[in-house]
């Protein structure tokens, strides 16, 4: 995926309340700095934004449970097909936990 110039720039909106007055301005954005600020809020705002950010990848989200889905209808025919495919939950566990130390 080519990366956008400026795709890690937010422009932020500061208004002058008292003045009416707004100042623009960019920043960078970056994983850190996200984390900094959002750290510093309280954890009622942490759980906001967290919530936001979360629906931001919602279609990101709905491609890899579309994916999920489609492997899981697979596997299910299979298991219709031929019962003897199934395994236990103990055995399939420990499959892939063996599986993650090599």
């Amino acid at each position: 995926m080519a990366r956008q110039p400026n795709a890690n720039r937010l422009r932020i909106t500061l208004v002058d309340l008292g003045r009416g007055v707004g100042y623009n301005c960019l920043m960078n954005a970056t994983y850190e700095s996200v984390m900094s600020s959002a750290m510093q809020l309280a954890p009622q705002d942490r759980c906001r934004v967290a919530s936001s950010l979360w629906e931001s990848t919602r279609s990101q989200v709905a491609e890899v449970d579309d994916d999920l889905e489609s492997l899981l209808d697979q596997r299910e025919a299979e298991l219709e097909k031929s019962p003897s495919l199934e395994i236990s939950q103990e055995a399939f566990l420990g499959h892939f936990s063996n599986r993650r130390r090599s």
